[in-house]
Formats: structure tokens, C-alpha cells, sequence
């Protein structure tokens, strides 16, 4: 088994972890101008999603603490507003998207939310602009399940 796949195997063990868990918040650590971070915030829980390997993978692992004033021992650290719509919500269902070097990453499901999932991915996706590498992408899915 590689290590890539060794790693993915070890993240789907750690997706029950958040399966089930209300989202307060999410926040992300920034390098200029890239996204480095994304942390998931809990009642009594934070996990952070980053890359391993170079990012050509994502990891998720809980932590201590995180710090919602702008800067965390001088990180740069911000609420990620797109991701507000999934605050308060419980997660129904993670779903680890993509492989190593072609989009692995995260799609996350919310009770009541039909037609949109947050995704969180590693830059290596098909395509990315040349200046960016280590890093993470965010985006949400749109949904269509009626023609009504």
C-alpha cells in the first residue's frame, strides 16, 4: 500500500469524528494569498483540515483551541463568510472527493440543506494558477434534484 493511500485510509477513519456534530464555525489560516487552514469549529471540538504530503492530500485531526481575534501566535487567522449558510447545522454525511494529486479532499452534507454541500480540496485539482501549491481550495456545490 502507498502512503497516499495509507493516508486516505487513515482520513476515512477520522470522517465519524464530524459525522453527527453541529458547526459553529468555520475559520481559515491564510498565507498570502493562499488558504493554508481550514478549522471546523464545535461545541467542544475544533479539527483542522490541511494538507499532508505536500497537500497532495488533506488530513483532518482535531486541536485544542483556536483563536477567532485575526491572529493566532501571529497566524493569520479569519472567518471564512461563504460558509456561513452551513453555521448551526448538523453534519449528516463527510464524503472524501477526489485522490492524491487530482482533488482530494472533503465534501460535507448538512441536515435540511438539500442543494448545497461546503467542499474543502487540496489546490491540486486539474487546475490551479501557477502561483499557488500547498494549499487548500474552498468552494460550495450547487444541486439540482427537481425540474420544479
Amino acid at each position: 500500500m502507498s502512503d497516499y493511500s495509507k493516508g486516505i485510509k487513515q482520513q476515512k477513519e477520522k470522517i465519524d469524528m464530524i459525522e453527527g456534530k453541529i458547526l459553529r464555525d468555520v475559520l481559515v489560516h491564510i498565507v498570502e494569498p493562499e488558504y493554508n487552514i481550514a478549522y471546523l469549529v464545535f461545541d467542544h471540538y475544533v479539527y483542522e483540515i490541511c494538507g499532508l504530503m505536500g497537500s497532495e492530500i488533506l488530513g483532518i485531526c482535531e486541536i485544542s483551541y483556536i483563536d477567532y481575534k485575526g491572529k493566532s501566535n501571529g497566524r493569520n487567522i479569519k472567518k471564512f463568510k461563504p460558509y456561513e449558510i452551513f453555521l448551526d447545522k448538523e453534519i449528516v454525511q463527510v464524503r472524501i472527493i477526489g485522490e492524491e494529486w487530482n482533488g482530494h479532499g472533503f465534501e460535507f452534507s448538512f441536515k435540511e440543506v438539500y442543494d448545497k454541500t461546503m467542499i474543502i480540496q487540496s489546490i491540486y485539482s486539474g487546475n490551479k494558477p501557477d502561483e499557488f501549491e500547498d494549499c487548500i481550495r474552498l468552494g460550495i456545490g450547487q444541486y439540482y434534484y427537481s425540474c420544479n
